[in-house]
C-alpha cells in the first residue's frame, strides 16, 4: 500500500510532473513506499502503521516519499527500476554514467533528500529501545 497518494505529491511536492496524463506516477509511488519503508527498517508497511505516528513524523515521511518518487522519475523512471544497463544523467553540462562491467549485486539508491527527511523522524534508528 502507498503512503502518499498522487494527488498529495501533486499538491505538496512537484506539481509539474507528469501533468502529461502518464499512469507511471502511481507505481512509482508504491515503490518509493516500498523503498522508505526498506530503509526504515519495516516500521511503515502501510498507512495503519503511518496514522499510528505523530504529525510531525507523518510529514517527514510521507515528504521522504515525495523525494524518492521524485528520485526515481529523474533516474529513469519505471524502466530504470529492473534495467541491467549502466545508470546515465545529465543536468546541464554535468553527466553522470555508472561503472559498466561492475560485478555485485546491485541496489536501487536512495535519494539523499529522502534521507534528510527520515533522520528528522527517528526512523531510522535500528538499535535496541528500552522498555520504559
Amino acid at each position: 500500500m502507498s503512503l502518499i497518494t498522487p494527488e498529495f505529491y501533486s499538491d505538496n511536492y512537484c506539481s509539474g510532473l507528469y501533468s502529461d496524463g502518464s499512469d507511471e506516477l502511481p507505481a512509482l509511488i508504491q515503490i518509493a513506499s516500498d523503498m522508505i519503508n526498506s530503509v526504515c527498517g519495516g516500521k511503515i508497511p502501510d498507512t495503519d502503521s503511518l496514522n499510528a505516528l505523530p504529525d510531525n513524523i507523518i510529514h517527514n515521511v510521507k515528504l521522504a516519499v515525495c523525494a524518492q518518487t521524485s528520485y526515481l522519475e529523474r533516474s529513469g523512471g519505471l524502466s530504470s527500476i529492473d534495467s541491467p544497463d549502466p545508470v546515465q544523467m545529465s543536468l546541464g553540462k554535468f553527466s553522470y554514467m555508472n561503472a559498466s562491467g561492475t560485478a555485485g549485486r546491485k541496489y536501487l539508491s536512495v535519494s539523499p533528500l529522502a534521507l534528510s527527511y527520515l533522520e528528522l523522524s527517528g526512523l531510522l534508528y535500528r538499535g535496541l529501545r528500552s522498555r520504559d
